[in-house]
């Protein structure tokens, strides 16, 4: 039959074997090489689009798409970042620090200034928090916060999550 086995035999000296043979060290270095700058180049996409942290677990997957794709519209319109947040533990910082650290850890907003805002909901403490910087901060004052803040308690009280996030959005 036309099927030939190798056996203890050395390889072929032509063709992919003399190749494989002569170079294998560095193939397979490339090929790793290559895996891990495609892997890493997909993290760093990964890490860089996502604003919806719901590690509370307050949102059915389509409102968390919902919410992401009204996110990239908001930023696409407004020129300003905006991240949602919840947690059941701000490991012993008050909402303002965990939003605060949240955001500068995770190196969000726009521009040099990192313009943007997060907004925070702590089931720990059963609290929300609005958090600005750069340009955010004249276009979100103190005293449109507080409007944000009190058109939202009722969402917050009846557990509509989704809407007062949408809300707060707008």
């Amino acid at each position: 039959c036309c099927i030939r086995y190798f056996s203890d035999h050395a390889y072929p000296s032509w063709g992919v074997f003399a190749i494989l043979k002569k170079y294998h060290s560095l193939i397979f270095f490339t090929i790793i090489l290559l895996f891990s700058l495609f892997s890493f180049s997909i993290c760093t996409v990964a890490e860089t689009s996502e604003r919806v942290f719901d590690q509370a677990n307050l949102l059915s997957a389509y409102e968390k798409n919902s919410l992401e794709q009204a996110i990239n519209e908001f930023k696409e319109k407004n020129h300003q970042d905006f991240v949602f947040v919840s947690t059941e533990n701000t490991d012993g910082k008050t909402p303002e620090a965990y939003a605060d650290d949240f955001y500068d850890n995770n190196d969000f907003g726009l521009g040099d200034d990192k313009s943007g805002m997060l907004f925070l909901i702590d089931m720990e403490h059963r609290k929300f928090h609005i958090s600005t910087t750069g340009n955010m901060i004249d276009i979100l004052n103190d005293n449109r916060i507080d409007q944000i803040v009190n058109s939202s308690t009722e969402d917050m009280k009846d557990d509509r999550f989704y809407d007062a996030i949408k809300y707060v959005l707008t």
